[in-house]
């Protein structure tokens, strides 16, 4: 056999990355959120907002104890210049920040509740800054100067960020200190609360009227509650999926209906010669055969259909009060399409920024993978060939083709700094649904299964 290689393949290995890649950035947004990933929720200060409408420290320990989270962080962050006069962003940190916010540690420890509660003058600085001020990151037990008093270094953090990232301005350096610390030396609004929210136990409604109880206005704050927004990034793969199998699901269907077709007009034919008994003795085979294809094709839709099977979540302000109503739903389109093109990536958390970005880029991923899929199942469809040896090369260079696809897919995205993970069950999958679509429009298979017959 010698591989040949067909512009159709170029939509398999497109196909496959886009695949791939939609499922790699919903990996990496986990990653950003740290140990505790998608199961938290957010509430952040509108961008455009002074930060005197953000909380204070006595509303928060308010909104902490009517609320009870199991864990939570807490920062407010403002520009200042160091000793230096180099100028950063300096964070004033509360509780478990580190578990809901990737936190890179070169060396050192970060900050914890004990220094903030004790109010200690510590600060965790990044690689850059130490680099900036001391020519070196060997600065642990060095002090650096912060609102005209005197830090000790306990950590550093590591600045280095994947390829991707990089699309993204990382804006001013940064600095961490207490958040308690903070308050004491200048005036601190909150605009940043993070509860851990685990099976979406925190009802955005229920936050809302908690932050208006302790006196807030909370059309000031957005609420997210990232359960769901890892819901819609995780079925974007499970819809490309599904796009695939039941597509082979339909074909595998047509098949069932063509053999059952076929065996009734055998039936009928041979009654026209013979009894009833005579003719079931004389086409044992050919029963035997459309039997045991069937419940093999059965068993193969059952497998096809618990791998792609999944449980599709849709905002519930994102479908109109009337499905059937044009007006309305153009106008969700038009809200939708507005909300996704002027998205702002200047916000001054770089975390949020490299979020929303991602978000974005894989919807775009998403469209893109679609369109690829379609592309590819439609040059599936078009490889015809009149002989069994030529079906058979077609199929294993298909194969060396998903094969090849999906190595390089890896190689690519992992260029790309981001995670990857493969399953085997569903590179399967794919092969199998490309076996289904090419032997099914080739037009063949009822003689591939009963052998030389009359087309039904």
């Amino acid at each position: 056999m010698r591989f040949r290689f067909e512009k159709g393949n170029i939509f398999i290995f497109l196909f496959i990355f886009s695949l791939f890649l939609s499922q790699s950035i919903y990996l990496f947004i986990w990653d950003l959120n740290s140990s505790v990933g998608y199961e938290k929720l957010v509430i952040r200060l509108k961008e455009k907002l002074p930060a005197e409408r953000g909380f204070n420290t006595d509303q928060i320990s308010k909104l902490n104890r009517i609320i009870s989270p199991d864990m939570a962080t807490y920062y407010a962050f403002r520009d200042s210049s160091v000793s230096g006069s180099r100028q950063v962003q300096v964070y004033g940190v509360l509780g478990n920040f580190n578990e809901f916010n990737r936190v890179k540690l070169v060396e050192g420890s970060f900050i914890d509740e004990n220094d903030s509660r004790l109010r200690k003058n510590v600060a965790v600085i990044e690689d850059t800054v130490a680099e900036s001020l001391f020519g070196s990151e060997d600065v642990l037990g060095l002090e650096i100067e912060v609102y005209n008093r005197r830090f000790d270094i306990i950590g550093i953090i590591s600045t280095e960020r994947a390829a991707i990232e990089k699309l993204i301005d990382i804006g001013s350096s940064r600095i961490y200190i207490p958040l308690n610390t903070m308050n004491d030396l200048t005036e601190t609004y909150i605009g940043n609360i993070e509860y851990k929210n685990e099976r979406s136990d925190l009802d955005i409604g229920v936050i809302e009227d908690k932050i208006a109880l302790i006196g807030k206005a909370n059309n000031d704050f957005l609420i997210e509650d990232l359960n769901i927004s890892g819901n819609l990034q995780r079925q974007k793969y499970d819809i490309l999926l599904f796009v695939l199998g039941v597509y082979c699901l339909y074909l595998l269907i047509r098949f069932i209906v063509d053999i059952i077709k076929y065996i009734v007009s055998y039936s009928r034919d041979s009654l026209d010669d013979n009894y009833f008994f005579a003719m079931i003795k004389s086409g044992k085979k050919v029963y035997i055969k459309g039997i045991l294809t069937i419940a093999g094709i059965l068993a193969l839709g059952f497998f096809i259909w618990r791998q792609v099977s999944f449980k599709l979540y849709v905002v519930s302000d994102k479908i109109p009060d009337n499905p059937a109503s044009i007006t309305q739903i153009l106008s969700m389109v038009t809200k939708y399409i507005t909300e996704f093109v002027n998205y702002n990536y200047t916000h001054p958390v770089y975390e949020i920024k490299v979020y929303g970005f991602l978000q974005k880029l894989n919807t775009i991923v998403f469209w893109i993978c679609l369109i690829f899929e379609l592309l590819c199942l439609a040059s599936i469809r078009g490889k015809k060939s009149d002989k069994s040896k030529d079906s058979i090369n077609v199929l294993l260079s298909m194969g060396i083709c998903l094969i090849a696809s999906i190595w390089l897919s890896v190689m690519l995205i992992y260029l790309l700094g981001l995670p990857v993970m493969i399953s085997m069950v569903d590179a399967l999958l794919i092969w199998i649904s490309f076996i289904i679509v090419y032997f099914y429009h080739q037009g063949e298979y009822l003689r591939w299964f009963f052998g030389e017959v009359e087309k039904v």
